[in-house]
């Protein structure tokens, strides 16, 4: 398929199509910059709150810079893979002492700043700046390998470069940036992972997989990641002032810098840490009142949730909080579910 005829009808679909979204009304590097991380591993219903939250609260990158890690992990709150936020935080202040504050206008620059790699890096590139990058991602893969019949593995090393030749191949550069959104659209909302909408598709008598009948069974992804599971006890100790006790979960692990109730981790469902015995034996009786599952990337967590009657002076690396002074720490959604359905 040509790239002139390819350009022509996604861009025609895209012009009826495309959603009416803030950081696409102006090109605004910071709003697209913005964007595209929150959206990383996120759809656009989920993180459009997101987005307005944080425009909001931080209106230039500036004030992002100028802002604490707390404050960010807190309107990121419930949104997931946290480090994408802290990424941010950090990419701002790198922002503001390397450039001035603004965003390069220069691809291999761009892959400097943290948290950007080559999908940001191109997105950004041609859709503030008009530069003729490409920026391929999950939605981009899917179309490609199913208009052309890339029958490798997008996930690995041969099927990426294909899809990658591929997308150099069928840029559009006259309008690289508005071609980049058009084709991501167009994946996110035609070309579905799951019920593609194939007899209204305009590419329908080129596609490969749709000829052939493989629109299910393409693009090929080879998935080899071990779970692994963990099993978290969560006692919310409190003073006798009725503060609870928290504290920041340490760098290196999941959920890392979002703080917590008293959690102890266990080898499996019962609740057995015997560096903490002599304490579990003072905040006896306690009994589990609920049980939840919470599934991450690499990790499945079991979550078992206690109910105290004892209070505590002090807790050994924990710090005590009031529920007013609670509800301004940025914690993970699982907490906050917890928090929630415990009341507090």
């Amino acid at each position: 398929m040509r790239s002139q005829v390819f350009a022509q009808l996604l861009l025609q679909w895209y012009g009826s199509n495309a959603r009416d979204l803030p950081w696409r009304r102006e090109p605004n590097p910071y709003y697209i910059w913005l964007s595209e991380i929150i959206l990383q591993q996120t759809q656009v219903k989920q993180g459009l709150p997101y987005f307005n939250r944080f425009i909001k609260r931080f209106p230039r990158l500036q004030d992002l810079a100028e802002s604490s890690e707390q404050e960010v992990l807190k309107q990121w709150q419930g949104l997931g893979y946290y480090s994408r936020a802290r990424n941010l935080h950090r990419a701002a202040r790198y922002l503001c002492a390397e450039h001035q504050g603004h965003l390069p206008q220069n691809y291999n620059q761009l892959l400097q700043v943290p948290g950007i790699g080559p999908y940001t890096a191109g997105a950004i590139a041609s859709m503030a700046f008009g530069l003729p990058e490409v920026a391929v991602d999950g939605n981009v893969q899917r179309v490609l390998a199913r208009l052309l019949g890339i029958d490798q593995p997008v996930n690995r090393p041969a099927g990426l470069k294909r899809v990658q030749e591929a997308a150099q191949n069928l840029l559009y550069r006259a309008d690289p940036g508005r071609y980049n959104q058009a084709l991501m659209e167009f994946g996110a909302l035609h070309c579905k992972p799951q019920l593609p909408l194939c007899a209204s598709c305009p590419f329908a008598e080129y596609c490969v997989a749709n000829r052939s009948h493989r629109v299910q069974q393409l693009p090929l992804k080879i998935k080899n990641i071990k779970q692994r599971t963990r099993y978290w006890h969560v006692l919310p100790v409190k003073n006798a002032a009725g503060a609870y006790y928290l504290r920041r979960r340490a760098a290196g692990d999941v959920m890392e810098g979002l703080y917590e109730l008293f959690t102890l981790e266990s080898p499996g469902a019962t609740l057995k840490a015997p560096h903490a015995a002599d304490l579990l034996a003072q905040l006896r009786p306690y009994r589990c009142v609920q049980q939840q599952v919470h599934k991450l990337s690499h990790q499945t967590l079991q979550v078992f949730v206690y109910q105290l009657t004892k209070t505590m002076p002090r807790l050994k690396g924990y710090r005590a909080y009031s529920t007013k002074q609670l509800k301004a720490l940025p914690v993970s959604g699982l907490m906050a579910k917890i928090i929630k359905d415990l009341q507090i």
